[in-house]
């Protein structure tokens, strides 16, 4: 694993270079709870270079797994509003948005690709101004890996 010198480094790039952080600007991480420290770090340096407010969306792949495993398909069919609602505020706020990723090649194995393909649709229906912003570089996003024990 990366030592905390390389991951503030790494934290940096990301702010910096990657999205150009704006003093004043807000930032919006959308990350897997088992980055929590690295999140925690990068927090810390976002408030450094000057971010006015950093909103943290966690999501877990275990819990994922179990809702794919569990739930019927009629709950991946639409999104609540307060998720659309939540990247619609920021969006317009113009903060900028950074995606930790930290794949496990097999969590969604044995799933039911119907419900996963619900899903997406049902997303990108529910999140087609945001989605369609980021596309046309409306506002700052980056998509960056982070290390993981898998």
């Amino acid at each position: 694993m990366p030592t905390t010198k390389q991951l503030t480094a790494y934290a940096r790039v990301l702010l910096q270079k990657g999205l150009n952080l704006q003093q004043g600007q807000t930032l919006v991480i959308n990350a897997p709870v088992e980055s929590h420290d690295f999140v925690t770090l990068l927090t810390k340096e976002a408030y450094t270079a000057g971010a006015a407010q950093v909103v943290c969306n966690w999501r877990s792949d275990a819990m994922a797994r179990l809702r794919y495993e569990h739930e019927d398909q009629q709950y991946f069919e639409s999104l609540p509003d307060w998720r659309r609602d939540f990247s619609l505020y920021y969006y317009h706020k113009k903060a900028a948005f950074l995606s930790l990723i930290s794949a496990n090649p097999y969590l969604m194995d044995g799933i039911d690709t119907k419900k996963i393909f619900a899903q997406q649709k049902a997303q990108n229906e529910a999140l087609k101004e945001y989605i369609d912003g980021m596309m046309a570089s409306k506002t700052t996003w980056l998509v960056a890996a982070v290390p993981s024990a898998i």
